[in-house]
């Protein structure tokens, strides 16, 4: 079952259209046709694109309108490209759908980091990528912020108070250094000037080759070894400092070796969420979740201090643009490994604290409500223990799988389905004495379930003639179908809404519009009724957008 339900889904059309409304309606039309034309017909090169989207320019400026695009589209790290003669962009529907996530994002990082680490996230998904510089400037400088009223000398603290949550940031990795060799799009210009945009890209180059030349100028310097990454077949990483940090070009070509790691990097060096980083946050939290319900607070918390300690993740450029539908990467199967006495002193409970290696202990050995597997691992004796991640999740898929089912055919559905589940393979009547119902309460969702796809019957006959009065029928849960098929129909759910939502938008736009200019004034009652009314359904949609994506992604990438 663990392996099946660990497998990479490919992208149904569902998601793939959800992918292209979004960056339609984030970025304009031109923009989503890109999209479309790179998600449904694979990578292509410029003159390709220029072909599938000419019917969506109304003006001469078409081809600068189509470069405008790629160039926004490649600054928040939505279209890749690789360099070639010409060179062939693509697109990954799964970095487009961390755009759902941004509201949550910002939540994590307030609590993860306060209110700076809030606004620092909040800027940067704002505008794709910003150099520290721009980014301290934008916060200190925001006229609705009371940040921008302060006196000289607390600003002067607030903004170290800035620089010192940007370098956390940067080393549990929320936070990463973009490649230097990126256009970098001012706030406001995201479709218009394209000459800016090329003048900003020459003087980059030029800078560049200035400071390469100064450089072969200067003798050599002795530089130490730097130390490697290397991970074992758990995926977890046995160096994780090392001096020189390694980052990969959104182009996908050779890696740039950035020295003296994140604390180092030049003034206009830009920055970027990790937003894989981040949905491994919720990841964690659902982990703990889980702990926490079937364990108890203490156990949780300890799970909750290992999983903290920092594990760089981030955006896995495929090496293959032919197979690019992945960007998420395959999480490490376990926590990185610490001893107790290690992390004792990360622990805010004293008692916790105090009775941590017991707690650890139970964790590993005595976790019957996780069929008998062991939520912490010791992984050896030098390196001591890590939370086993593959065991949480696995419960954690079951636990969203039982839920939709549950919501779909009723409780007994999902009675049944958690039977079979622990179970594999029964008979009607041992289903039947399991659930504790009626033989034709039982049957009855059987066959639902059945019809639908997410039950099987086999069928084993006592003799050659296969007489049905005497042959076993064995129900099961065909679990490597679920998987995609509950995928699909939660795309096809999460992109009814998004349609929902935009359709409802187009209705009070123009409400909307005046609401702002004028403050609310000088509409009636009725049309401040239906203003109202749009900001109740705004809300409870995005709100079940938002958790139906999680459930997707705890389903297709944890």
């Amino acid at each position: 079952m663990q392996s099946c339900l660990n497998q990479r889904i490919a992208p149904c059309k569902e998601k793939l259209m959800l992918a292209c409304d979004i960056v339609t309606e984030h970025f304009g039309a031109v923009p989503g046709m890109v999209v479309k034309r790179l998600l449904f017909q694979g990578p292509s090169n410029l003159t390709q694109l220029a072909a599938a989207c000419s019917s969506g320019f109304t003006h001469k400026g078409g081809a600068s309108s189509l470069r405008r695009a790629l160039i926004v589209l490649i600054h928040h790290g939505l279209v890749f490209y690789r360099n070639g003669a010409p060179p062939v962009y693509y697109c990954m529907p799964d970095a487009v759908l961390q755009r759902i996530r941004h509201p949550a994002m910002v939540l994590a990082a307030k609590e993860r980091f306060g209110d700076d680490g809030a606004i620092i996230t909040k800027l940067l998904l704002q505008h794709g990528r910003l150099t520290e510089p721009n980014l301290l400037e934008m916060i200190l400088n925001d006229p609705s912020s009371p940040v921008s009223h302060l006196p000289d000398e607390r600003m002067g603290k607030k903004k170290e108070s800035l620089k010192a949550t940007i370098q956390n940031m940067l080393q549990y990795y929320y936070v990463e250094y973009c490649p230097t060799n990126t256009v970098e799009v001012k706030a406001g210009e995201k479709l218009e000037g394209i000459a800016a945009y090329e003048a900003a890209l020459k003087a980059k180059t030029k800078s560049k080759s200035r400071k390469r030349e100064q450089e072969e100028e200067k003798p050599a310097k002795k530089s130490k070894t730097a130390k490697t990454l290397e991970t074992d077949e758990d995926g977890w990483a046995t160096v994780i400092a090392p001096t020189k940090s390694e980052k990969k070009s959104p182009s996908g070509g050779d890696v740039e070796r950035q020295e003296g790691g994140v604390g180092e990097m030049e003034s206009n060096s830009e920055l970027r969420v990790n937003c894989v980083k981040f949905l491994q946050h919720m990841r964690n939290q659902e982990a703990v979740e889980l702990v926490r319900r079937l364990v108890n607070e203490h156990a949780a918390t300890v799970v909750s201090t290992y999983l903290m300690q920092g594990q760089r993740v981030s955006l896995s450029l495929p090496s293959d643009i032919e197979t690019s539908m992945f960007c998420i990467p395959q999480f490490p199967r376990i926590s990185q490994p610490a001893k107790p006495d290690a992390i004792q002193h990360l622990i805010p409970n004293a008692e916790v604290s105090r009775r941590l290696t017991d707690i650890i202990h139970t964790l590993e050995n005595n976790i019957s409500q996780l069929d008998h597997m062991s939520v912490m691992k010791k992984v050896s004796s030098s390196q001591g223990y890590a939370v086993n991640m593959d065991v949480v999740m696995q419960t954690v898929k079951a636990t969203q799988i039982e839920f939709v089912l549950g919501k779909k055919f009723g409780t007994l559905a999902r009675r049944i389905f958690k039977i079979l589940l622990s179970k594999k393979i029964l008979e009607e009547r041992e289903i039947v004495a399991h659930a504790l119902a009626s033989e034709a309460d039982v049957r009855h969702h059987l066959y639902r379930m059945k019809a639908a796809g997410y039950l099987a019957v086999r069928e084993l006959p006592t003799t050659n003639d296969s007489n049905p009065n005497k042959t076993f029928y064995l129900w099961y849960i065909p679990i490597e179908d679920i998987q995609p098929r509950l995928l699909e129909e939660m795309y096809k759910t999460l992109r009814n809404l998004y349609q929902r939502r935009i359709h409802e938008c187009k209705e009070v736009t123009p409400l909307l519009e005046r609401t702002q200019k004028g403050g609310g004034h000088g509409l009636t009652e009725a049309e401040s009724e239906k203003v109202a009314k749009w900001n109740s359904i705004q809300e409870t949609i995005g709100f079940s957008v938002v958790s139906l994506y999680d459930s997707i992604a705890a389903l297709e990438f944890f």
